[in-house]
């Protein structure tokens, strides 16, 4: 009967235990899987060289060029560029994706970067482009792709 009963009280406390561990380990995945995107601090310190600074802003979509077919319809009409390389695509004031930007290379004469949405599929790196500082151009890297004309709202 003693047996009975430390084995009980045993099995009593590792249940305790294992129905408080559950909750917390699923709180700690879960929230350090949001972390990595949801917080608009993914990147903790600026990613973009000085000469690159002016990309940060809302850009509104002025033309959508194909090298094959002239023109297409994009799927976004403003892009939100923030501190620190965090992207909305915002098409009739809704957002469409939001996620981070990966720097793919970038040197003092040229910048390729790559959007990654939230929950999409990453639609391939960019070329950027500066024409003064109201007007970016970007460039899909393939040699027959489309491009983006944006000015500065």
């Amino acid at each position: 009967m003693i047996h009975y009963l430390k084995s009980h009280h045993m099995n009593r406390n590792v249940h305790r235990t294992i129905m408080f561990l559950i909750p917390f380990m699923a709180i700690l995945v879960l929230g350090s899987c949001a972390k990595d995107f949801l917080d608009d601090n993914y990147h903790r310190k600026e990613i973009f060289n000085t000469e690159y600074k002016d990309i940060y802003g809302t850009w509104r979509l002025v033309e959508s060029i194909s090298a094959v077919s002239g023109s297409f319809e994009a799927d976004f009409d403003h892009l939100d560029i923030y501190t620190y390389g965090n992207f909305k695509k915002i098409r009739n004031d809704t957002i469409l994706q939001k996620g981070v930007i990966e720097i793919i290379e970038q040197t003092s004469s040229k910048l390729k970067i790559d959007f990654i949405p939230i929950y999409a599929i990453p639609t391939g790196s960019k070329w950027v482009r500066f024409y003064g500082i109201d007007t970016l151009r970007l460039t899909d890297s393939c040699s027959e792709c489309n491009s983006y004309v944006l000015v500065r709202e």
